[in-house]
């Protein structure tokens, strides 16, 4: 057998007083932060709460806006089959795929598809050339194995300072008027194309993992995180 470390398991303190012994008063929890989400736990935040003349400031303490990487992998399919079709009819419209791709990837209309603040109002009104710092774009034009169905996959990478989402309604329209500008008569998409958008771990997932089972073990070392609790929390 492989050998193996002892197993660690850290047990948050429980206390339903507090300094004065009122019941159900809380500290703030070590989650309030979030420090663990990011390496060495240390929070990485714009430069300042002023970008592009514009103010922006995190919702949970007033500091100037948090770093985020947020990763999608998003699935769109033409519902079309390349089934009796001619090859050149089948070259045309995966080639109408991937202009279709190039154009979506593109700052002036993806910010026509991203949605801000999904979680919180603070974010709603946030401009993209001011809270996205950088994207990056992966894409390929498939045909299924069993249907033989034209569809694309894109993993999406966006490093920001907001909270994003994909507007899926959006981004169908968008797809489909784009893609129908160059695909052949055979192979146009009749209805709105068939869209997922999975949200997917950071590149540093494994870290952040970590960090958030040894919080725990912070919070029962540290007795300035011997906090109070009105009731048990599981995560």
């Amino acid at each position: 057998m492989v050998a193996r470390a002892p197993p660690v398991v850290s047990v948050q303190p429980i206390n339903l007083r507090n300094a004065t012994g009122d019941v159900g008063v809380t500290k703030p929890s070590i989650k309030d932060k979030q420090a663990w989400r990011y390496p060495g736990g240390k929070i990485v935040r714009a430069d300042s709460k002023e970008i592009n003349g514009r103010k922006y400031t995190d919702h949970r303490d007033g500091e100037a806006r948090r770093k985020i990487e947020s990763n999608f992998f998003i699935t769109l399919n033409t519902n079309r089959t390349v089934n009796n079709i001619s090859p050149a009819d089948d070259a045309m419209a995966r080639e109408a795929c991937r202009l279709a791709l190039n154009d979506l990837s593109q700052d002036d209309l993806m910010c026509g598809y991203f949605k801000f603040g999904p979680k919180s109002e603070h974010y709603r009104d946030d401009k993209f050339e001011d809270v996205i710092q950088k994207v990056e774009w992966q894409a390929s034009v498939e045909v299924g194995e069993k249907l033989e169905r034209l569809h694309c996959h894109i993993w999406l990478t966006v490093h920001h300072y907001s909270q994003v989402q994909v507007n899926m309604p959006v981004m169908q329209n968008m797809f489909k008027r784009l893609y129908n500008a160059n695909a052949p008569s055979t192979m146009q998409a009749r209805r709105r194309p068939y869209i997922s958008v999975k949200l997917l771990p950071t590149s540093d997932w494994a870290m952040i993992m970590k960090q958030y089972i040894h919080k725990g073990m912070m919070a029962e070392n540290d007795p300035s995180h011997t906090a109070v609790f009105p009731h048990a929390t599981t995560v």
